[in-house]
């Protein structure tokens, strides 16, 4: 039974995920920790805005301790953001390295099979295959059991996992090699790792105390 190229790169990045569980664990921490020192500094900014709009008036303190609020959660985000793009980063590259090991893997027959199969509704025109000496028979081999016809099968030097099908005019009609199949996956292996990273802890600013209304001022 030929698998589907989607259920291939899940089995793939799912190994990828077992181990990539420390890294998100350590980057996690790192983030939370980030976090926590821009609140901490938002926090000391923020007594002092206070203690500067008690001097100013209330209605024009009130408008500055809001403002800085804002700013501090801004800045919240933009850590939290930054923290989980860099996770990313990390995680994409331990995808594209387990695609670049793939032919260690005895999921790899399966992977050409399925790549071949998925590759066949582009070959709507006669093209060229270009995969390494290794994988040239069995490349061939899979387009013809997926039933693409008017195509030939050469060796590129420089490609080592998967392959590559161009039209005669030298456009690329289907790439499976390990860099195009992470970025043609990239949003859902992004989505993927949204849903296995906990958001991080909230850490809202302390409220200053309360200041006496004139109306209940004595």
């Amino acid at each position: 039974m030929i698998m589907s190229e989607s259920k291939v790169f899940a089995a793939l990045v799912g190994i990828v995920v077992e181990d990539a569980d420390a890294t998100c664990r350590r980057v996690q921490d790192k983030a939370t920790n980030a976090a926590r020192a821009v609140v901490l500094e938002a926090q000391d900014r923020y007594d002092e805005l206070t203690r500067a709009a008690r001097e100013l008036g209330r209605v024009r303190g009130m408008a500055a301790e809001a403002a800085e609020a804002q700013a501090a959660s801004r800045e919240v985000a933009g850590v939290e953001a930054g923290a989980f793009d860099a996770l990313f980063e990390r995680f994409a590259r331990r995808v594209l390295m387990g695609a670049k090991a793939l032919p260690e893997s005895p999921r790899y027959p399966a992977a050409l099979q399925a790549w071949a199969a998925a590759s066949v509704s582009a070959l709507d025109a006669p093209a060229e295959v270009f995969t390494s000496k290794r994988d040239r028979a069995a490349v061939y081999a899979a387009l013809l059991a997926a039933g693409a016809e008017d195509f030939h099968v050469r060796v590129e030097h420089r490609i080592h996992v998967g392959f590559v099908a161009r039209d005669l005019e030298g456009r690329t009609l289907y790439d499976c090699r390990p860099d195009a199949l992470v970025e043609r996956h990239t949003e859902a292996l992004r989505s993927l790792l949204e849903a296995a990273v906990p958001p991080p802890p909230a850490f809202p600013l302390e409220e200053a105390p309360g200041e006496p209304t004139e109306a209940g001022a004595s």
